[in-house]
C-alpha cells in the first residue's frame, strides 16, 4: 500500500513494468497496489451505502426482503469495509430468490456470483431486444455461466419494439444506449413484479455510496447496485467473476449497435470516451485500462456484428 496516486506511479513504473517484474519474480498472477486515498474514498462510498440500505430497512415491512437486505447484502457490505484482504462471509444457504439483471459482462457476473457465495438463490435476467444488442456469442457465455453456477436463467422479450432505436442510432441522431437502457430496465422491473418480487439487483459500478440502492417508486421495487455499493473496481470484478467465465475479457466496448454506431458517426465516439473517463475519475479504471478502452472506441472494433445491420 502506498500514500497517493503519484506514488503509486512511481512504483508501477511506466506501463506498469515494475510491477510485471514483481509478478514474474513472485510467480503470480496478479499484484495489485493500494493507495491509502483510495482505499479510504472506498470505505467512506461503503459507509453511504450502508447509511441508505439502513433507512431502507426501517421502513420495509416484507419480511423476505428485509432478511436478504440485513442477513446478506449488509453483512456483505461489512466485510467489504475490512479490506484488504477481501472476504466473502460464510452464511446460511437459503432458497430466497433475488433477481439479478445479467448482460454476461464481467460487472453482472461479479454480482451474479457473489449473491450465490452468500448463499441466495439468483435468478438471472437477460433483456434479449435481438442479436444486435446480445450477439450469439455473449448469449453462449451467458448460458454457460449460469450453468456452471446452476442457476436459473430467463431470455425475456421486451414488449417495446426496437426499430426506432435502430434507425436512430445507424442515422447517427442519438446514442443508442439513450434510449435502449430505459426499455431494458423497464422490461426487467416489469417482470421482477409480476413474479410477485420487489428486489433486484444490477451490476453497475458508477452507482455508489448512496446511489446504489434506491427505492424504484413507480414499479414499488429496490434496486441494488451490489458492485457501486461495494465500491468495487473493474479490476476487481474482473478478478471476480474470472471464477465463473474462465476467460480472458478484451476491451470491448458496448453492443454491437453501439459499435456500428461508432463506425458510422464520428461524434457518438466522444459520449463513450466520457463515459470512459467518469469511470476513470471515480477510481473504477486505471489510467492504462481507460486507454485500451479507448482505443478500441476509436478503432470501433465490432468483429462479425457489421453482419446484423443493413448497408455497412
Amino acid at each position: 500500500m502506498v500514500l497517493d496516486r503519484p506514488d503509486k506511479s512511481s512504483l508501477i513504473g511506466y506501463g506498469g513494468l515494475r510491477v510485471k517484474k514483481l509478478k514474474e519474480k513472485l510467480g503470480v498472477k496478479d499484484v495489485t497496489v493500494i493507495t491509502y486515498v483510495d482505499l479510504l474514498v472506498k470505505k467512506r462510498r461503503i459507509k453511504g451505502a450502508l447509511e441508505k440500505l439502513n433507512t431502507i430497512l426501517n421502513h420495509l415491512k416484507n419480511p423476505i426482503e428485509k432478511r436478504v437486505l440485513q442477513n446478506y447484502v449488509k453483512k456483505l457490505l461489512e466485510a467489504e469495509l475490512r479490506y484488504p484482504p477481501r472476504t466473502i462471509p460464510c452464511l446460511e444457504k437459503t432458497d430466497i430468490v433475488v433477481p439479478v439483471a445479467y448482460s454476461g459482462g464481467v460487472d453482472s457476473t461479479a454480482t451474479l456470483y457473489l449473491l450465490w457465495r452468500l448463499g441466495l438463490k439468483p435468478i438471472a435476467l437477460t433483456v434479449d431486444p435481438g442479436p444486435f444488442i446480445i450477439p450469439d456469442d455473449i448469449k453462449e457465455r451467458i448460458v454457460k455461466a449460469t450453468k456452471k453456477l446452476n442457476l436459473e436463467h430467463h431470455f425475456i422479450k421486451p414488449k417495446e419494439s426496437f426499430d426506432e432505436v435502430i434507425n436512430a442510432a445507424l442515422e447517427g441522431k442519438v446514442i443508442p444506449c439513450s434510449l435502449c437502457y430505459p426499455i431494458l430496465i423497464k422490461t426487467m422491473y416489469e417482470w421482477v413484479k409480476n413474479k410477485g418480487m420487489s428486489l433486484i439487483f444490477f451490476g453497475d459500478l458508477l452507482s455508489t455510496s448512496y446511489s446504489s440502492i434506491m427505492f424504484i417508486d413507480d414499479y414499488r421495487v429496490i434496486r441494488v447496485n451490489l458492485p457501486g455499493a461495494l465500491s468495487l473496481t473493474k479490476f476487481d470484478t474482473k478478478f471476480i467473476s474470472s471464477k465463473v467465465l474462465n476467460e480472458t475479457t478484451d476491451h470491448i466496448y458496448g453492443c454491437p449497435l453501439l459499435r456500428e454506431a461508432f463506425r458510422r458517426h464520428r461524434w457518438a465516439k466522444f459520449i463513450a470516451y466520457g463515459r470512459v473517463l467518469r469511470e476513470t475519475r471515480a477510481g473504477i479504471l486505471e489510467p492504462m485500462e481507460a486507454l485500451r478502452y479507448i482505443k478500441k472506441i476509436d478503432k470501433a472494433y465490432y468483429s462479425y456484428f457489421t453482419k446484423y445491420f443493413r448497408n455497412p
